[in-house]
């Protein structure tokens, strides 16, 4: 079996990452954070005006060998930012991990700037049932309604939880060979996601300052 480091420093890039972060961020005009980029396989997008955050030295090692900005931190003390200092975070798989869920969350909050956007993925226990624990560092399941009620206690001023946008057949290969751009497949991947394919074992929180 392959250890995470193995596994994901190697992985190659999914389309449908890359539209993840054209539908969240994309907009953004100025620093982006990732919270827990490990070997930085998403931190890829975003270029020079990303930074990376993660505990694992290892994995931050890789992350910088690929040229990538790049921080170490326990978020689980706090981020080691100003206050208002980016306009986008981008936070994947991370906050299920951290004992204190609401901290994470409002330091996201504090080192936004004001309108800014924060966005974290993290598995649908309600979908998932018991196989949230196949992951054995899992410690902080979450609901869409426990989800919400998060965002609120941390004080976002708007926030809303969805089901991550699944990738849709084909348009990988359209674009790989330049028949259809990244505008056009973000189009298609929306048109299916509000007829329900959408994976529903995975929550998204959009949440803004």
């Amino acid at each position: 079996m392959k250890s995470y480091i193995q596994e994901f420093s190697s992985r190659p890039q999914y389309l449908s990452e890359r539209l993840f972060f054209e539908r969240y961020h994309g907009s953004s005009a100025g620093p982006i954070l990732e919270i827990g980029c490990s070997v930085g396989h998403h931190t890829q997008f975003g270029g020079e005006r990303k930074i990376g955050l993660d505990f694992d030295f290892e994995a931050l090692t890789i992350a910088h060998g690929k040229g990538f900005t790049v921080a170490q931190a326990d978020v689980q003390r706090g981020l080691p930012f100003k206050d208002n200092s980016f306009t986008s975070i981008d936070c994947q798989h991370v906050i299920e991990h951290v004992t204190n869920p609401l901290f994470l969350l409002q330091e996201s909050r504090r080192v936004l700037k004001p309108g800014g956007r924060a966005v974290f993925v993290t598995p649908n226990v309600k979908t998932l049932g018991f196989d949230f624990y196949i992951d054995y560092t899992h410690i902080r399941p979450f609901t869409k309604i426990s989800l919400e009620r998060a965002a609120n206690d941390a004080g976002f001023s708007k926030f809303s939880v969805s089901y991550y946008h699944s990738g849709i057949p084909l348009t990988k290969f359209l674009n790989r060979r330049g028949m259809l751009s990244l505008e056009g497949a973000l189009k298609i991947q929306s048109f299916f996601y509000d007829f329900g394919f959408r994976m529903k074992d995975t929550l998204v929180l959009v949440a803004e300052k």
